[in-house]
């Protein structure tokens, strides 16, 4: 399966799912037959001074 190895004990897209969701990302997965899959993640940025975090 594409180089993964279903017997690895991974959590897959579940686990990656809430690694972003902890840091209020946002994870798409877009899939069509014959077409592949693309997984999309999106993580908010923060800049000096906001919610007293470095940049």
């Amino acid at each position: 399966m594409g180089g993964a190895d279903p017997g690895d004990g991974g959590t897959g897209l579940l686990g990656l799912r809430h690694r972003v969701f902890a840091y209020d990302g946002r994870l798409t997965v877009r899939s069509g037959p014959g077409e592949g899959t693309v997984v999309a993640v999106t993580l908010p940025t923060t800049t000096k001074g906001e919610k007293g975090e470095p940049a």
